[in-house]
């Protein structure tokens, strides 16, 4: 979420951009690079690395903030479903590899 803070409704497209994944992010931003240089006459490269790296930390600290949330709202719970995860990870890797 790149407005931290803000609670309230969203537009639609913010509400449907959350549930798109990572290749259909890979066109929406080549698709509005596209009409940035049709409109601006082209973006810097350097500005829009910045740009992709600071939403990157937008977003890994709405990762921290929601996980935080989860934890406050109910500690025991948050640890029980963390080491289920962690159980459930190990399992599957063991899984894997022997597989192999």
């Amino acid at each position: 979420m790149l407005l931290t803070g803000y609670l309230g409704p969203k537009e639609r497209w913010h509400a449907e951009l959350e549930r798109v994944n990572k290749p259909g992010l890979l066109a929406a931003i080549e698709s509005l690079m596209l009409h940035l240089d049709v409109i601006t006459g082209g973006m810097d490269r350097d500005s829009l690395l910045k740009l992709v790296r600071q939403s990157k930390q937008y977003g890994k600290w709405d990762v921290v903030d929601k996980r935080n949330a989860r934890f406050m709202a109910d500690p025991q719970k948050a640890i029980d479903e963390s080491f289920r995860r962690s159980r459930a990870a190990k399992k599957a890797a063991r899984r894997r590899k022997k597989s192999r």
